[in-house]
């Protein structure tokens, strides 16, 4: 009872075991803040800092917004920072097909064909929708690189597209692209 009291802005009188409670107009208790005890300050101090430490320090919040602040720097386009962000949500824990979909498709944008393969791999190996994402990529990135006269570039794209989706005709997705690629 003398801790609920205490907690309502009471002191607490000594040698009693009661409180006592500073009455003001209208009847409204309103705490002596002469009398606050070391304690309660101590308990105080104590709640705020394991609030604080709490609060803030749970790796789900530090990854969401690594996705986030990675999601606006490939907005702004600045390629280089958003894969930075991607990876480092996945150095915290993110372990979802999503991220290993943007780290892919960033690795994509920046012509690294061989880690964007491997972060769509743990993509799909998760949740197999994610391979027609994958295909559309590589297909682009094929196009990409043929209209910048890469052919080694072009070729190891399109094989990669075929590697997701097995038996797909690029001619239809390739167009005149794959008229172009030499057969040995």
């Amino acid at each position: 009872m003398w801790l609920r009291s205490l907690l309502w802005g009471g002191t607490l009188i000594p040698n009693t075991g009661q409180t006592q409670m500073d009455m003001t107009r209208f009847d409204t208790a309103r705490p002596d803040l002469r009398h606050l005890g070391r304690r309660r300050r101590t308990a105080g101090a104590l709640l705020l800092l394991l609030l604080t430490y709490v609060g803030g320090c749970t790796p789900l919040n530090e990854e969401g917004s690594s996705i986030s602040r990675g999601d606006r720097a490939f907005a702004k386009g600045d390629i280089e920072e958003a894969l930075a962000e991607y990876k480092l949500a996945l150095r915290q824990g993110a372990s979802d097909a999503m991220t290993y979909a943007r780290v892919a498709h960033t690795y994509v944008v920046l012509k690294r064909i061989d880690e964007a393969r491997e972060y769509y791999r743990l993509a799909v190996a998760q949740d197999s929708t994610l391979v027609d994402q994958a295909l559309s990529d590589f297909v682009h990135l094929a196009r990409e690189e043929d209209r910048g006269g890469d052919r080694n570039g072009m070729a190891s794209a399109v094989e990669t597209a075929v590697e997701f989706r097995p038996g797909v005709n690029l001619v239809k997705k390739l167009g005149e692209l794959t008229q172009q690629v030499p057969l040995f």
